[in-house]
């Protein structure tokens, strides 16, 4: 007995499969950045830029040094919401209220809303508000960070992880089930168990051949499929389709002849096409020399 060979993954499919698994990964990481560093970074400093404002305005207002008390917010999410309770009744906010709701709006989407950050506790707001000055200068202001910024950086990573484990799998998968071939006795071993020779077929149905399918029609005597049609995939395991042409030659070896005969007739007309090609050249040629 002959030594049985096995299917393997098609080189063309596992580099498709593997391309894709790597730009999976890379727009993966790629969000996960934006959802952890660059997303925060760029909320923060508009976060910043806002309080600058808030403080600009505030300033204006008391008409002279600023003091804690004078923009300290010690309950950041209450002042918040009814900052957002204000406007949605209809009520016009002042300029200060307005900086205020947006400073603490743009700390609340990085998850930085909190007392430790709005109390200007051990901070002299007046030194604050001269940083915050000279560091934004009059530059445009920095990119507003949306809510829904940074969860759709995390939705996004959450579904190209599943995309690119899902590929995993799938080469896992067809990795694992594999076609065994006697060339022998030319006998098919299906993953299952399933033996098929040459003369356990009725019929090769290859209508799906581009679509790299195979559909066999096992006989009705068949101990385990018989009468069954089975569809072979062609695109994923190298090897196997050569298998099943040389089954398909043995048990109906008119078909076989037929084909060659067909690719024969093929290859003989190409030469002439060529030939009639190249006098149509030569007759135009002439015609523009004259």
């Amino acid at each position: 007995m002959a030594e049985l060979q096995s299917t393997t993954l098609r080189p063309g499919w596992r580099l498709k499969i593997s391309i894709i698994v790597a730009v999976l990964v890379g727009f993966s990481l790629w969000c996960l950045y934006d959802a952890t560093i660059a997303y925060p970074n760029r909320g923060m400093e508009y976060a910043e830029y806002m309080e600058r404002a808030y403080l600009e305005t505030r300033a204006s207002t008391v008409g002279r040094t600023l003091r804690v008390d004078d923009v300290a917010v010690t309950d950041p999410r209450a002042e918040l919401e009814r900052l957002r309770d204000r406007r949605d009744t209809g009520v016009t906010l002042t300029e200060t209220e307005a900086a205020r709701k947006e400073w603490l709006r743009s700390l609340g989407v990085v998850g930085r809303l909190d007392p430790e950050r709005t109390s200007y506790a051990g901070v002299e707001p007046q030194e604050r508000l001269s940083e915050l000055q000279a560091r934004f200068g009059t530059s445009n202001p920095p990119k507003r960070l949306s809510s829904f910024d940074i969860p759709v950086q995390w939705i996004m990573l959450a579904i190209s992880m599943v995309l690119a484990i899902y590929c995993v799998g799938r080469i896992v998968m067809v990795r694992s089930k594999v076609y065994k071939w006697d060339p022998e006795e030319q006998r098919l071993i299906f993953p299952d168990g399933l033996e098929l020779t040459p003369d356990d077929l009725a019929d090769v149905d290859k209508r799906l051949w581009r679509k790299f399918y195979v559909d066999l029609e096992v006989r009705e005597d068949h101990p385990q499929a018989g009468g069954k049609t089975i569809r072979v995939d062609l695109y994923r395991r190298a090897h196997i389709e050569d298998w099943i042409l040389d089954m398909e030659r043995t048990r109906f070896p008119d078909r076989a002849e037929e084909e060659a005969e067909a690719v024969a007739a093929e290859e003989a007309e190409a030469p002439d096409d060529a030939g009639q090609d190249h006098e149509a050249e030569e007759t135009r040629a002439g015609a523009d020399a004259r």
